[in-house]
C-alpha cells in the first residue's frame, strides 16, 4: 500500500503560525538573524530555550519594567517540545500527548487570557488500558471489574495482602521502583499492568529507578475502595488533575506558546540562536553565529548535562553523565473518519503489551477537528515509541510496526485505512527518576548556581514529577523572580538566597 509520507524533521518544510493575529513568524526570523549579529554587551537576564520554561522567565522578566533580558533560542521556532507542527500535507502535530490542565492560578489565567474564552475546547477524561480483548477504564488499578475473573481475583488478592504487608511492618521502605509498585499494588496488578506498561513508557528496568517522584503521577488504590468496584459499586473517574482538560481549537498546544511570545517585545527574542559555549567565571555565552552576550544571571533550559558540556569543566560533564533520560519516536497517522466515529470520545489510550511497539495511542483529531486538514474527511491518531540507550528502537520498518500493531490491537481495522503519515524523534523525552539522580542534580544545580546559572526546566532540572508544561513555565517564571529578588523557588522546592 502506497501512503503519503511527511518527511523527518528538518526535511520538510513547516508552517508555523500565529493563531492570535494570523501571521507566521517569517518576519520575526528575519529580524531575529539580522539583529543577532549584532553584538550584545550585557544583560541582566539571559534565557536560553524558548519553550515553557524560557516562555515562563520571560514572561515574568517582562512584568519588570526596566530589566534588561534577553530570550535565544536555537530552533527557528517557539515552543519547544510543546510546540505543534503543521505538515506539508496540513495535519497538525504535538510533540506528543500534550493537554492542557493546571496547577496554577497564573497559568489557568494566563491560558483564559491568552486563548480566549472561545479559543478552546474543554475536554473530559476519557482514557483506558487495553488488557487483552479488554477495555480497563484510567487508572487500571481503580477498575478491576473491567478485568476478567481470573485476573481481577489475582489483582484483589495481591491488593489486599501488600496491605497487610504495609500494615504488620515487617518489611522496610521500598528500595527502588520495582519494589515499590509491588508493595503499593500487589503482585497481581503490578505483572498484569504496572511492570509492563512501565516498563514500556520508561525503556529503562525499573529496578534502576527511585520511587520519589511518584506524587500525583501514580493513583494507589484503597484496597476497601477496590473491591467495592470489584463488586459493582459506583466507580471514581475523576482521578488525577488531568481528569478535565482544555485544548486550542486551532494550531495545537504550541498555538498557546505562539500567541504568548507574540505578547512579548519581539527584539528580546532571538530565534535560530545557538548557545555553543558559556563561560561561567566571565559569565559569557558565545553562539554559532559568533555573537556574545555578557549576563548577571543566565537561565538555561537546555538539558542539564549539555549545559555542562557547554561550560566545559570535566568534573561537571563527569557527575553529569550520570543522568538518563528516554527518547520518543512520534508517529502521526491521517485515518478514516470511521477510525475516529469508532473511538468515540476515548481522548487517548495506554498499551502495557510487550508486543505492541508504542506505549500510548492519542485520538489526536478528537482534541480538535482542525488537527486534520480542511476538506478532509478523516481523524488523526497520535502514538507514541519510546527508546533508550538500554532499550533501543530499530527505526527502519518502525511505522509499518506501529500500523500493524494498531490493527493487531483494534484500533484499525486494517492498515488501508491510514492515508498519511508523519515521523519526529524527540531525543530528549522523558528524564529518568533513577537511584542517583537526586544526588546528581541537587550537586549540579547548587554548583551552577554559585555561578548565578540557574538550570531550569522539564530537562534543565531533570525532574519528571514537575516537567508538565505547567510545571514547567513555572519553573522559568519563579527562576526569573529569584534572579531580580532572591525568592524561594516552590515548583523546585528550592529556598530563596537573599
Amino acid at each position: 500500500m502506497d501512503r503519503p509520507v511527511a518527511p523527518l524533521e528538518g526535511s520538510s518544510k513547516i508552517t508555523r503560525r500565529d493563531h492570535r493575529l494570523g501571521t507566521n513568524h517569517a518576519s520575526r526570523c528575519t529580524q531575529s538573524r539580522l539583529s543577532r549579529r549584532n553584538h550584545v554587551k550585557q544583560v541582566k537576564v539571559l534565557v536560553i530555550g524558548a519553550g515553557p520554561t524560557g516562555l515562563g522567565a520571560a514572561y515574568q522578566l517582562n512584568r519588570h519594567e526596566g530589566v534588561d533580558w534577553l530570550l535565544c533560542e536555537q530552533s527557528t521556532e517557539i515552543g519547544g517540545l510543546s510546540q505543534s507542527i503543521i505538515d506539508d500535507a496540513g495535519y497538525t502535530w504535538d510533540i506528543g500527548g500534550h493537554v492542557w490542565f493546571s496547577h496554577y492560578d497564573v497559568v489557568s489565567n494566563l491560558l483564559a487570557e491568552i486563548l480566549g474564552s472561545d479559543g478552546y475546547y474543554e475536554h473530559r477524561r476519557d482514557a483506558a488500558i487495553q488488557y487483552g480483548s479488554h477495555w480497563v477504564p484510567y487508572p487500571f488499578q481503580d477498575h478491576l471489574q473491567a478485568l476478567p475473573g481470573d485476573v481481577r481475583t489475582e489483582c484483589l488478592a495481591g491488593l489486599v495482602e501488600a496491605a497487610i504487608t504495609a500494615a504488620s511492618g515487617s518489611q522496610g521502605p521500598p528500595e527502588n521502583f520495582s519494589e515499590y509498585i509491588t508493595a503499593a499494588f500487589g503482585i497481581g496488578i503490578t505483572e498484569a499492568f504496572m511492570r509492563p506498561y512501565n516498563e514500556k513508557v520508561w525503556a529503562h528496568p525499573l529496578g534502576d529507578m527511585s520511587w520519589s517522584w511518584i506524587g500525583e503521577r501514580v493513583s494507589v488504590p484503597d484496597p476497601i475502595a477496590a473491591i467495592r468496584n470489584a463488586l459493582g459499586a459506583p466507580k471514581d473517574t475523576e482521578w488525577g488533575p488531568n481528569s478535565t482538560f482544555v485544548y486550542p481549537k486551532s494550531g495545537g498546544t504550541g498555538a498557546f506558546w505562539d500567541a504568548l511570545a507574540n505578547t512579548l517585545p519581539q527584539e528580546r527574542i532571538r530565534l535560530g540562536a545557538r548557545a555553543v559555549s558559556i563561560d561561567r567565571e566571565n559569565k559569557i555565552v558565545s553562539f554559532e553565529d559568533g555573537a556574545t552576550i555578557g549576563y548577571e544571571y543566565l537561565i538555561t533550559t537546555v538539558p542539564l548535562d549539555i549545559t555542562a558540556r557547554l561550560i566545559g569543566d570535566p568534573s561537571l560533564i563527569e557527575l553529569t553523565s550520570g543522568l538518563s533520560h528516554s527518547s520518543v519516536h512520534v508517529i502521526g497517522l491521517g485515518v478514516d473518519a470511521a477510525v475516529g466515529e469508532r473511538l468515540g470520545d476515548r481522548c487517548w489510550m495506554y498499551f502495557p503489551d510487550p508486543e505492541l511497539p508504542f506505549y500510548r495511542v492519542t485520538h489526536f483529531s478528537h482534541y480538535s477537528p482542525a488537527n486534520v486538514p480542511a476538506g478532509i474527511d478523516g481523524s488523526s491518531l497520535l502514538i507514541e515509541v519510546a527508546e533508550s540507550a538500554t532499550m533501543p528502537v530499530d527505526t527502519d520498518d518502525l511505522v509499518d510496526r506501529v500500523i500493524a500493531g494498531l490493527v493487531s490491537a483494534g484500533v484499525l481495522e486494517n492498515a488501508e485505512q491510514v492515508s498519511h503519515v508523519w515521523t519526529h524523534r524527540a531525543e530528549y523525552g522523558y528524564p529518568t527518576p533513577t537511584l542517583n539522580r537526586e544526588e546528581i542534580v541537587s550537586l549540579a544545580l547548587a554548583e551552577l548556581g554559585s555561578a548565578n546559572i540557574l538550570s531550569r526546566g522539564r530537562f534543565g532540572a531533570w525532574r519528571y514529577e514537575v516537567g508538565n508544561m505547567d510545571h514547567s513555565f513555572m519553573q522559568g517564571y519563579e527562576a526569573a523572580a529569584r534572579a531580580l529578588t532572591g525568592c524561594a523557588e516552590p515548583t523546585l522546592g528550592l529556598d530563596g538566597d537573599r
